[in-house]
């Protein structure tokens, strides 16, 4: 193993595994310190996540399809809500470890993954280190950084990019060719790691002897044109299921397509199941655009594509369907958010370069740092720059004249999907007076880059990582996806009433777009960093030499395939160059001074803007990692000692903001019910008729509210028992309320105040008349409520207090009865008596009432999920015997 690729192989190690493994540390090394201090959001996460996951997940392992928190709010669908996600992937980890254990291992294995699968998405564009830096840069963007505290944002980017790599694999031809419509090239004058498998696939370029009568002209001897000479070999990469086969007919029935589509199928799963619904939605926009700028001249590949898209919505479109309805009616819907959040011109213009959590709003943090806005100023300059140059480098080769020594050969490389390549190989004239000063000293050399290249297409030659095509993917996924974006951002960011107009975005943090478009974005500092990486390492020719090692090269239209030269690379040597240039007088040994002055400042250049990234990044990354602080203690309702006086199925208020310390949600994991409304699916007409009557008041901008002291029997309307205020003294008791505790404790070691009603309140009563009876016999249970109705002899209206939803079904004696919507929003049901038993001397029978929710019934859930794998499964055999666009057609280089 020689030097180079040892250097290789502890590249894509410190790429692929130290990188990720000591970012993923850093995300949770505050735990490991001294103290109790944990790196955990300490607001919704312990009120949220900690609380209705667990319990979700304990439905589940009872054999019941959690759609409902009975428990949150008077009712809070999990159908249809946007951040409890107890199916997402990693909610797994809350079913084996305790919350707060199961946040750290998610934060680290999602760290890690994350930088993994961006730096492989990276890496189809640029060297290891180099993917692995923009990795870096993505994943610790403040825009998402700040809310990888909060469990269904956690996996976003991680299973974006999976969709993104699977998207790709699945538009690749078997062959490795792309099936894109877009060209884009790579000149690597180092061996680099590939996309998929992570290492290289040499085409061989064997020995053959010439012999022509062109070659004798040019003055080469027999015998070194039979060293000079060399045929192509295409390697095949065997990719998951092997390589493509063939019908007769040349199409392509391949085991492979159908994997790589059913990958596809998987990666939009897991996406549409793991994110929550706002950020699922962003990113499908960006998943479709990268679609379409992918392979827009191939339309059965897209076609393809969106039909095992629509496969994989099947299995959670229940649940998007019951998010826009229960949208349609949440407080939050005609919310401004961008005004919320609007900052001073200059403070956000200055965001941009500077980080400061004391002047910008941590949910909408526009921070780059000045090195990284000019890597991507540099690289979209080089970018607009490519076109140009090219046209400059075809227009010197039209009118530079052939050479009488020079022998152009074109190597014609087949790889088994049926793509042909030309690669340029230039030989010169061994012994004579120009070789010599071209540095050629006895033995054949090969420009590095190719002196002439044409893929089928016949486009001109690509050198370098600044000329190529007027079109090129790096190109449109920049300005498309990344520039585009962050414009629009920028925009909202200056101008708040701007988004004011439309509705979608009205309500929304529009920040979220920067999760996506930063990937893409980062693109142009890949682009400026790795064109300083090329001019460092690719200022020689390639000539053998037995005193120096093979050096590998990806030629220009070979995407993943590296070319292996028979050559050395010599420690001095003519520069590469795309197209003929007079020969130079000065010995070729010995750099001119362009040669020189690149090889310092470009290595020094390069160097210095990747330790400025480093050292302005990192520690603002270490800032955001600990920005969110808590203790476990902290996650657990506070003071506990009021637990003791609450009995399990009645309802609690706190007559506080439920932000922080959020007893009406934490107190859910003991079976007592809350009142605060701190969801983001809030039903509008219920807080309005709150408010009507001046029983709330709203917290957080409008976006929660609490209960404010009232007489008992005014709460007790709405099944309210106990209540919590904090302060010097206690005002309850003068409204009638009893105190039955207090204690200390809080962030501030407030005082606390625990009151109960004087009446036997429970979520559940009779109304007959002016007369209200509580009912204390029922049971609340995953989506299902049991309650015990005595005889009546008469028609009595029966309040359950929760809120009336379209979801709700009631069963009297398994009897279907119908439920109206009050003028409070609760459920009202008229119950009909029933006709007394013909014995008078035994107790009256009790009736049973059940409430239930169910929108969807656990057979059209469970059947979701079987059909869209059926359906899946079907289009991947569809794929079998079907010839895609791009599938054995023509090669698409791929950059």
């Amino acid at each position: 193993m020689n030097r180079e690729q040892i250097i290789q192989r502890w590249s894509n190690v410190l790429a692929y595994a130290i990188v990720p493994l000591l970012v993923a540390y850093a995300v949770i090394a505050r735990a490991f310190c001294p103290g109790d201090g944990l790196p955990i959001d300490a607001g919704d996460e312990p009120a949220e996540t900690f609380v209705q996951v667990p319990m979700a997940l304990k439905s589940l392992a009872s054999g019941h399809i959690p759609k409902i928190n009975l428990f949150n709010n008077f009712g809070t669908p999990i159908l249809g809500e946007p951040v409890v996600y107890p199916f997402a992937p990693h909610a797994l980890s809350y079913a084996v470890f305790r919350p707060v254990i199961a946040m750290l291992v998610n934060k680290f294995l999602l760290a890690a993954l994350t930088m993994l699968v961006l730096t492989l998405f990276y890496a189809r564009y640029f060297p290891t280190l180099l993917s692995s830096a923009c990795a870096f840069l993505a994943f610790t963007s403040p825009a998402f950084f700040y809310f990888f505290q909060n469990h269904p944002h956690q996996g976003a980017l991680l299973y974006f990019g999976l969709v993104l790599l699977a998207l790709r694999h699945f538009m690749e031809a078997p062959g490795g060719c792309a099936a894109s419509g877009i060209q884009n090239t790579r000149t690597e004058t180092m061996n680099t790691l590939p996309q998929t498998l992570g290492r290289p696939f040499p085409v061989g370029l064997k020995s053959r002897s010439i012999g022509t009568a062109e070659g004798e002209r040019a003055g080469l001897p027999a015998e070194a044109l039979a060293k000079a000479g060399v045929r192509g070999k295409s390697v095949v990469r065997r990719l998951w299921l092997g390589a493509p086969k063939r019908s007769e007919g040349g199409s392509v029935v391949s085991s492979s397509v159908s994997w790589r589509g059913f990958c596809f199928y998987a990666a939009v799963s897991v996406f549409l199941l793991g994110v929550g619904i706002n950020g699922a939605l962003l990113g499908t926009a960006f998943i479709w655009a990268f679609a379409v700028l992918l392979g827009w001249q191939k339309p059965k590949s897209l076609l393809y594509a969106l039909a095992l898209w629509i496969a994989a919505f099947v299995t959670v479109h229940p649940h998007y369907i019951e998010f826009f309805k229960l949208a349609a009616h949440s407080a939050r819907k005609d919310l401004r958010y961008q005004e919320l959040i609007a900052l001073p011109f200059w403070n956000t213009i200055k965001g941009l370069v500077r980080f400061s959590p004391e002047t910008q709003i941590p949910q909408a943090i526009l921070y780059y740092s000045w090195p990284v806005l000019l890597l991507i100023t540099a690289g979209l300059f080089l970018m607009l720059r490519r076109s140009s140059v090219a046209r400059l480098c075809r227009g010197r080769r039209q009118e530079s004249p052939n050479r009488p020594h020079a022998l152009n050969h074109r190597t014609q490389v087949r790889n088994e999907t049926g793509q042909r390549f030309s690669l340029g190989l230039k030989s010169r004239s061994i012994g004579t007076a120009e070789g010599e000063r071209a540095g050629v000293r006895g033995n054949f050399g090969f420009d590095a880059l190719g002196e002439e290249f044409q893929n089928p297409a016949g486009s001109p030659a690509q050198c370098g990582p600044t000329i190529g095509t007027a079109t090129t993917e790096t190109q449109l996924l920049t300005f498309c996806l990344g520039l585009l974006p962050f414009l629009f951002v920028l925009l909202c960011h200056l101008f708040p009433t701007l988004p004011s107009a439309i509705p979608f975005i009205r309500s929304t943090n529009i920040t979220r777009f920067l999760w996506f478009s930063d990937i893409f974005l980062m693109l142009p500092v890949g682009w400026a960093l790795h064109t300083l990486w090329i001019k460092s390492v690719s200022t020689v020719a390639l000539v053998p030499s037995s005193n120096t090692p093979a050096r590998r090269v990806r030629a220009p239209g070979l995407q993943d395939e590296a070319i292996e030269l028979v050559g050395r690379v010599p420690s001095r040597g003519a520069p590469s160059r795309c197209a003929e240039e007079p020969e130079k007088s000065s010995p070729a040994h010995v750099p001119d001074q362009t040669q020189r002055r690149n090889r310092f400042w470009s290595p020094a250049l390069l160097v210095v803007l990747l330790l400025s990234c480093a050292a302005i990044r990192i520690p603002v990354f270490h800032l955001l990692a600990n920005l969110a602080e808590t203790s476990e203690g902290w996650t657990h309702f506070q003071p506990y000692q009021f637990l003791n006086f609450m009995l399990p199925g009645t309802r609690l208020a706190t007559l506080a903001p439920p932000l922080i310390l959020s007893h009406d949600t934490k107190v859910n994991s003991y079976g007592i019910l809350g009142s605060a409304g701190r969801s983001i699916i809030l039903d509008g007409v219920f807080k309005q008729f709150l408010e009507d009557n001046q029983l709330i008041e709203s917290a957080f901008h409008g976006m929660t509210y609490f209960f404010r002291p009232a007489p008992p029997e005014k709460l007790g309307h709405f099944g309210i028992r106990y209540c919590i205020t904090t302060g010097p003294e206690d005002p309850l008791p003068k409204l009638g309320w009893k105190q039955i505790c207090q204690e200390r404790g809080g962030p501030k070691d407030s005082q606390w105040f625990l009151d109960e009603s004087p009446f036997p309140v429970t979520p559940f009563y009779l109304i007959k008349g002016k007369a209200v009876g509580f009912l204390q016999e029922y049971v609340i249970k995953d989506n299902d409520i049991e309650i015990q109705v005595p005889l009546l002899d008469s028609p009595t209206e029966l309040i359950a207090t929760f809120l009336a939803r379209s979801g709700w079904k009631a069963f009297l004696d398994n009897k279907p009865i119908p439920i109206t919507r009050g003028q409070d929003c609760l459920m009202s049901i008229q119950v009909q008596p029933a006709a007394l038993p013909a014995s008078t001397q035994s107790p009256p029978p009790l009736r049973k009432l059940l409430l239930r929710y169910e929108p969807f019934t656990d057979a059209y859930l469970l059947g979701c999920p079987i059909v869209s794998l059926a359906a899946a499964l079907a289009v991947c055999w569809f794929l079998r015997s079907r010839k895609l666009d791009g599938y054995g057609g023509t090669g698409i280089t791929n950059r």
